[in-house]
């Protein structure tokens, strides 16, 4: 057997080896690749001395070690670049219940236990950990303060607080007087800070953990302390910046119309008109339209002019981008913008003068649109009208119309120009998915919901959805001939593995979904056309949704799969969305013959770390490699407009899980007092443990286990993500009915657990 003579290394060799396998190395390592390289030497020093704690000349000797090394490389503009990762694997720190440490590495998913000399590092910190030795290198603080829900200790003590949606062990409340004073309830949401002089070692694994009490938020059936409480834990902002209200408050009441005009379009004589909810407080848009002596109609658009108020750079501007959106709850509301702005010098309020960019638009009989053109103007809304309202007044019922100050010709001429765009969607074969929204009918106190019930979305929702889609699809055309780079409102196609699943729930139903790897808007139209009418179709609907991708704000233009169309972008609600602002700035640039290039003020790490994020970074490499293309430099427009995609991208996400969470709060609180009723359901998912239901007629999402199913053996069914059972062959799968009991429901975790009736 022969053998291989094993390399002699030099000392030099033995040294760098030495050298990359020390905690020093590998935590400077791991600080470089955290700030992003290549980088100046200057900010690669600067970088080593505030995160590893070094001086200068500490600093200085470290970088160049590691040069040495050949831990880093040099390019020929003197720009440092890391050339190795020395088996270094980043994940999240996390605590088991009885506090033991461990990371979860992202890329893999899998889990590491950890020492227990972990008391400097806090629950969500990023890590950089040795492959070989699972030794902690590194750790950025994600995540200091913690929502918390509180526990009474002796002597009627409140010392101790359970995290909210959290694996986090108890946490032991620590140096306030409110503590000891007794003046803290059982169950009290309180904001509690961790720090690592909060970590304080113990064998007791239930007193690991300790937190400053920096807010009581109020007790826990109160809704505006469960809003707080959610906001803090998706990271909401819900509190405007000092300088933010100062400069809300400077801006003037009411419009300067004699110093407007100069440079707008006066459009106050055209009888705009809003339609919105009853509810509706900040109103972004206003329509009118008349036909055209060929048949065709003029359309106007008429949308806030927020650009004009939001300078950039301002202190309104960052905390908009911070933001990115308005959140909306049952009952409330986190705007984007203060007040003043939102529903009042921005909002198209009926009587006034406001400031707008507006789209005019010529749209054929064939519902196309054939000219457009954008341009700022003065508008003075006539009425503002509700979607009751106007859907009553097409019905042969114009009284509460005409009351509002309503025109029914005007809004008849609308209702024919909605039957032409709607003709249009369905010769381009756009998806028409017929979803039911649900809301929560509040108590006066708005503590409780008094029922929940279906939203009606008819004709005159629509009528708006329409004349709105047909704005964004001209600013987005608008973009795209100016070869400007913005924002794009993008929808990928479904990924391979959500059409094999779907595909295989349809198989059950005797469906088939065509296209091969690619289908096509249009092959999703078929499934819906053969269900139409069938009391299962709301069931196959529900399946087809749930195969789609997320739609995502990218200045990458990949289309609009679902709308089927090859490009769109949000231009209508800058009010309540921040990439609708900047579509909004970018296009007054373009009409001023200026470049408008936006800034980033807000840390976007978290945001390009979730898994939002994730998700666009590997679509924008995909997006390079199929141009043939380099990623972007740093620093660059198209980099710089990536980002931002990815804040506003993520920020959406949080808004919808924070209302989401409101939601299964309020739903959980109204189910708790049906305990031991039965209702009926409709499977919504099924892995092996169960199976998830949502309430027929409230829209109550909860949980069925397996053995609550029936009293005999059931099978899971990967492929089919179905239970079949062995005895009598009933199966469950997604979209099937069943009667079920409420058995147990958990307001704190959201949780409404069922058995099969």
């Amino acid at each position: 057997m022969a053998t291989t003579k094993k390399k002699k290394l030099t000392k030099e060799e033995k040294e760098n080896q030495s050298f990359l396998g020390s905690h020093d190395a590998l935590s400077a390592t791991a600080a470089l690749i955290e700030a992003g390289t290549p980088l100046t030497k200057d900010t690669a020093l600067e970088t080593l001395k505030m995160v590893c704690g070094l001086d200068a000349a500490q600093a200085s000797k470290l970088l160049e070690r590691l040069g040495r090394a050949g831990v880093f490389a040099v390019n020929a503009k003197g720009m440092c670049k890391v050339a190795c990762y020395g088996g270094l694997r980043r994940g999240v720190l996390g605590y088991t219940r009885m506090g033991r440490a461990y990371v979860t590495f992202e890329e893999e998913g899998d889990r590491a236990y950890l020492p227990d000399d972990l008391y400097d590092l806090l629950p969500g910190d990023v890590v950089w950990v040795d492959g070989v030795d699972r030794f902690v290198l590194l750790a950025r603080r994600e995540k200091r303060t913690w929502v918390c829900s509180c526990s009474r200790g002796g002597r009627r003590r409140a010392t101790a607080a359970h995290p909210l949606g959290s694996n986090v062990p108890t946490i032991d409340i620590i140096g306030n007087r409110k503590v000891f004073e007794g003046e803290l309830e059982e169950g009290d949401l309180v904001e509690l800070e961790l720090t690592p002089e909060c970590m304080v070692p113990t064998n007791d694994p239930y007193m690991h953990l300790k937190g400053k009490l920096t807010n009581v938020l109020g007790t826990s059936d109160d809704a505006r302390a469960q809003i707080l409480a959610t906001s803090a834990r998706f990271e909401v902002p819900y509190e405007f910046s000092p300088q933010t209200l100062d400069e809300a408050q400077a801006l003037p009441e009411t419009v300067d119309t004699d110093a407007e005009i100069s440079s707008r379009v006066d459009l106050r004589d055209i009888g705009f008109v809003t339609i919105d909810g009853e509810d509706a407080k900040d109103f972004d848009d206003a329509v009118w339209c008349r036909r055209n002596l060929d048949g065709s109609w003029r359309l106007l658009v008429a949308i806030a002019d927020v650009s004009h108020y939001v300078t950039p750079g301002s202190a309104l501007d960052k905390d908009a981008q911070q933001r990115s959106t308005s959140v909306y709850f049952p009952g409330f509301v986190i705007p984007m913008l203060p007040e003043k702005l939102s529903n009042g010098l921005c909002s198209l309020n009926p009587g006034v003068d406001r400031c707008t960019m507006v789209c005019d638009m010529i749209v054929g009989t064939d519902g196309l649109v054939s000219a457009y053109q954008f341009y700022p103007a003065l508008i003075h809304s006539k009425a503002r009208l509700t979607y009751t309202c106007v859907w009553n007044a097409l019905q042969g019922d114009a009284d509460e119309l005409s009351k509002r100050g309503g025109v029914l010709s005007d809004v008849s001429e609308l209702y024919a120009l909605y039957k032409a765009f709607a003709a249009a969607r369905k010769s381009r074969h756009a998806i028409n998915f017929e979803t039911r929204e649900m809301q929560i009918v509040l108590s006066e106190d708005r503590n409780r919901a008094e029922a929940i019930m279906p939203r009606e979305h008819n004709d005159a929702h629509r009528l708006i959805e329409e004349c709105m889609l047909a704005a964004n699809t001209c600013a987005a055309d608008f973009l795209l001939r100016h070869k400007t780079v913005c924002l794009m409102r993008v929808h990928d196609k479904p990924s391979a593995e959500k059409l094999l699943s779907t595909r295989a729930v349809l198989a059950s139903w005797r469906l088939t979904l065509g296209g091969g790897d690619s289908p096509t808007a249009s092959d999703y139209e078929k499934v819906l056309a053969a269900v139409k009418g069938k009391s299962y179709a709301g069931r196959i609907q529900e399946v087809l949704l749930r195969s789609m991708q997320q739609a995502q704000y990218s200045p990458d233009n990949i289309g609009h799969y679902g709308l089927n169309y090859p490009a769109y972008t949000h231009f209508t609600s800058p009010i309540r969305r921040y990439p609708d602002l900047l579509v909004h700035r970018t296009i007054r640039s373009i009409l001023l013959k200026k470049k408008y290039q936006p800034e980033i003020f807000v840390d976007d790490a978290a945001a390009r770390e979730s898994r939002t994020g994730q998700q666009m970074i590997e679509a924008q490499k995909k997006a390079d490699q199929a141009r043939g293309a380099k990623a972007p430099r740093k620093g660059s427009s198209l980099e710089l407009w990536r980002r931002l995609g990815i804040i506003c991208s993520a920020a959406e996400r949080r808004a919808e899980n924070a209302a989401h969470d409101i939601e299964a709060w309020y739903k959980a609180c109204y189910i708790a007092r049906y305990i031991g009723k039965d209702f009926k359901a409709v499977i919504t998912g099924v892995i092996p443990s169960g199976v998830f239901v949502t309430l027929t007629n409230l829209y109550v999402d909860g949980f069925v286990h397996v053995s609550r199913l029936g009293h005999e053996f059931y099978v899971y069914d990967e492929q089919k993500s179905s239970f079949i059972g062995e005895d009598t062959g009933r199966t469950f799968r997604v979209g099937g009915e069943l009667k079920v009991t409420v058995v147990d429901v958990d307001v704190e975790a959201r949780k409404v657990d069922f058995r099969c009736v």
